[in-house]
Order: structure tokens, then sequence, then C-alpha cells
């Protein structure tokens, strides 16, 4: 019975082995797949130092074999658990790189610097151009000569090359700064001031000094006979005129002064031609902003006029001349007043002058002048006029006034104007048109038509008794 059973039990282990032989095949060709597997994978890590390895993609590839070996027939139904074996990575150690950081210098704090200008902030005209001093220092009290930059502006914003001429200039220094000072930029205003006659200089000192076209600034007392030969404009700051005034340049402008002679003239009669101002040039005259007292002598004129070009009187004052002063204003008879003259807003004071306020004798052929907005507090003959050469022109005499007239003889002289031909010239006014809007009169009444006594507006006289024709008269 012994022997039997160990039969049996020889030809159960030759079975278990033949149906197992196929299996331990398979595991092994499983085996040493995974082992190449991994090898290979190892080499490729080792070649891409770079690249990190991936432990679960490595695991993924082994599946991924498996399932395609199993496709290939080499699937067994034994369940029997297969271990996977993978490689160990080892990640290969880059060299330690070393980095050598370059060391800057230590950077030096760049000193302040202060930059100083050498001049005021105003200078009087002196007809040179201004010199510029500029002084940069560095904070350790180093001077600073070169690097900078210097810059002028003026008031129309161009950039100008000198500083000369009268007016506001805006001045910019630069300094560009260097390894040891740092940069600055300085702006400061430089005003250069017209000419002033002052108590210290004279009006003949200062027109040596001006050219054409400039301003002289009086704000003291002129008390020396001066004549203005340049085209100048005289511009009063509190400055009197003490003195006899002759112009004999085109374009001159008087502006804002007073004018008292202490000087003038003899003490009795018309003063012998003598006038305050008086005007012999060949340009425009331009009067404005002015009083006119009473000198200490005889003139026979505040201003006589003899100029070719156009004349402006304006808003001027003509104090009381305590008889002083013969005629305001007197206007060349050779000459004819220039088309667009004018003679307005003026301010007539009694006792003005002795005789006729504004005397105008030859007006330009076609003219038109105005002598509109004048006031005056007696109106003993305000206006003569003539036409000597018998011209064609047209007055405008809009928005005069006069308080009080000449009621000698019964209103003989009375009204606004005089119609007095120059002796032994054109008695004829035919060709002069007026325009006379608004017209006040005394006691406030507007004057529309020239009548008799206080409202007579107008008369004629002739020295030769001759008849005198009338100009056209729009009221």
């Amino acid at each position: 019975m012994e022997k039997k059973k160990q039969v049996v039990k020889s030809t159960t282990n030759n079975e278990i082995i033949k149906k197992g032989l196929p299996i331990l095949i398979v595991i092994l060709l499983l085996l040493i797949l995974i082992f190449v597997k991994a090898c290979t994978r190892s080499n490729d890590l080792d070649d891409k130092k770079d690249t990190k390895p991936n432990k679960d993609k490595d695991i993924t590839d082994v599946i991924d074999k498996e399932e395609k070996d199993s496709e290939e027939g080499f699937t067994t139904e034994n369940t029997t658990p297969v271990v996977k074996v993978c490689k160990k990575e080892t990640k290969k150690e880059e060299p330690t790189k070393v980095v050598v950081e370059e060391t800057k210098p230590e950077e030096t704090e760049k000193l302040a610097t202060t930059i100083i200008t050498g001049f005021p902030a105003n200078l009087e005209y002196d007809g040179e151009a201004k010199v510029v001093t500029v002084r940069i220092v560095g904070e350790d009290g180093t001077e600073i000569t070169d690097g900078y930059t210097v810059k002028y502006v003026d008031e129309a914003n161009n950039e100008v090359s000198q500083l000369k001429e009268v007016g506001t200039y805006t001045i910019t220094v630069t300094y560009e700064g260097n390894e040891t000072y740092k940069a600055n930029t300085y702006t400061t205003t430089l005003t250069i001031t017209p000419i002033r006659v002052s108590s210290n200089t004279t009006l003949a000192s200062a027109l040596r000094l001006a050219k054409e076209g400039d301003e002289i600034i009086v704000d003291s007392t002129i008390t020396e006979d001066t004549t203005l030969d340049k085209s100048v404009t005289l511009k009063g700051e509190n400055g009197v005129l003490s003195a006899k005034l002759t112009v004999t340049a085109p374009n001159v402008v008087i502006d804002g002064l007073t004018l008292k002679d202490t000087q003038t003239g003899v003490q009795s009669g018309k003063g012998n031609g003598i006038a305050l101002v008086k005007v012999t040039s060949t340009g425009d005259f331009t009067f404005t902003n002015n009083v006119i007292s009473a000198p200490a002598g005889k003139a026979y004129n505040g201003l006589s006029i003899n100029t070719t070009g156009k004349v402006t009187i304006d808003n001027n004052t003509f104090n009381n001349s305590n008889g002083n002063i013969y005629n305001a204003i007197e206007f060349s008879n050779n000459t004819p007043l220039a088309n667009g003259s004018s003679i307005s807003n003026n301010y007539f004071k009694v006792g003005a002058n002795t005789h006729n306020m504004i005397n105008i004798y030859n007006i330009e052929d076609n003219a038109t002048i105005d002598l509109n907005n004048n006031t005056f507090e007696f109106s003993g003959n305000a206006y003569r006029l003539a036409n000597t050469k018998n011209h064609t022109a047209t007055i405008n005499m809009n928005n005069n006034k006069y308080d009080t007239t000449d009621d000698y003889n019964n209103y003989e002289y009375a009204g606004l104007i005089c119609f007095q031909p120059w002796p032994g010239e054109n008695p004829s006014y035919a060709n002069y048109t007026i325009n006379m809007n608004n017209l006040v009169g005394p006691n406030g009444a507007v004057l529309t038509a020239n009548g008799t006594g206080i409202n007579q507006i107008y008369y004629t006289y002739d020295d030769a008794n001759r008849t005198v024709e009338l100009p056209t008269i729009h009221y």
C-alpha cells in the first residue's frame, strides 16, 4: 500500500511541473523586460541631466508594456501576483556653480550747487547791452566756471541774444552738473525800465541817450528849455515842465505832464508869440492827459502847432491861466490841419485863456476832423474857424458843452463858434460842412439852431467888414 501511494505522488509532481512551466517563463520574461526598460530609462535620464525624473511615468510605462505583452499571447489565467521591479533612479548631481558678484564702488553723493546772478531786478535803459554776471558755487565752496548756459526770453516769448531794449526778460541759467556737483537751474526776471528824467538828470541828457521811438519817464521838474529833436514819448509820472518845449521831430508824444512855465515871456500884452509848447515838424503829434496851468509870464499860445502830420489833442485839462495865455491852442495858417486830426475830450476851465480856445485857420482839402466831447466852463469863442485856402472839409462837433458865454454888448460875441477869416484871405466857408449833434449850451439847453442872446451858437467877424459866407451846419 505504501509503495502505491508514492507512485501516485510522483505522477502528481510531474504534472504540476508540466503545467507551471509556461507561467514561470512568462514571469521571467516580464522581469527581463521590466529590467531592460528600467535600464534604458535610466540611461535616458543620464543623457538629459536637466530633466527631472518622473517615477509615475516609469510605472505607467511598465503597465503599458504588460498590456502590450498580454495582447501578444503572454497572458495567463494564473492569478499569482506579479512584482514589478524598477531600477532606482539616481539623480546625477550637477557641479556647484560659483557666482562671483561684481563689487561696485560705493557712490559718493554729489555736492549741491548754488547759482548766483550778478544783477538787480530792474535796470534803467542806457542804450547798452546788459552784462549778466553768473557765479556757480559748489557746496564745498568751489567756484565752477564752465558747464552752464544763459538764456534770455523777452515778453513776446522770443529768445534774444542780449539784454538791451526796454522790457521785461526771463533769464534762465542752466548748470548741467558733473561727477562731483549736482545739476541746477535758476530762473529770474529782469526789467529794463525806460530812461528817466529825475532830480539829478536833465531832459537834454536823456534825449542824447534815447533813440527813435523810446519812452522817457519824467518824474521831476524840468526847468531848462528843451528841443525834442527825436521821435520820443515824454511820459509824466508826477512830472512838471516848468520851461518852454519846442518839438521839431515827427511822431512825438507828450503824455501826462503838468505844464507850468515859471519863466515865460513878458508881463503884459500877448506874449510876443511865445508858446509853452511849439510844434514845427513834418509828422504826427500827440498831446494827451496833460494839465496846462498858469505860466508866470505872458504866453501868446498854450500850444502852437505847425505840422503836416495828424494831430491828436485828447483828454487834457486847461486850468485858469490868470490871464497869461491868449489862445489855448492855435494851428498854423500856412500848414493845413491834416485829415484825421482830433481835438476831443478836453476840459477848459474858466480863465483858461483870454481870447479863443481852439483856433483852426486852414484844413487839408477833403479832410475830416473831429472836435468832439469838449467841455468849456466859459465859451468866449470856443472855436475860431477860417478857410484860408477855400478847401472842402467836414468838421464833426458832437457832444460839445459850454456852461456860460460872453455877454458883452448884449451877447454880441456869445456862442460856441466865431467864423473869422484870416485877414486878406478867403472869407467863404461854403465848402465846409459842420455836423453838430447834441450841443449843450448855457443852462443845460440842447441847442438845435442858431438863436439870439444866450442861445446864440455862432457869429461872423471880419476885420475888413466883408460878407462872410457860412458853411452848411447839420444839428
